[in-house]
């Protein structure tokens, strides 16, 4: 039988923590849609990466009207 030290141990608690997070939160958000227009304000200038990573999100969200 192998022994954990207290390093293996919790890289094996974050991991088990991790995948019961992973799994609880994929079924809310895959059934959530807009009910109403999403506005993104970002505080950033045009073509930077903020501005890049919102037009990415824009484009993962549901059409609606």
């Amino acid at each position: 039988m192998r022994n954990f030290t207290d390093r293996d141990w919790r890289r094996a608690a974050a991991l088990a923590l991790f995948a019961a997070a992973s799994a609880v939160s994929v079924q809310p958000l895959a059934a959530w849609e807009p009910t109403k227009t999403v506005e993104f304000v970002v505080p950033a200038g045009t073509g930077g990466g903020a501005d890049q990573m919102a037009r990415v999100f824009k484009a993962s969200l549901p059409r609606t009207g």
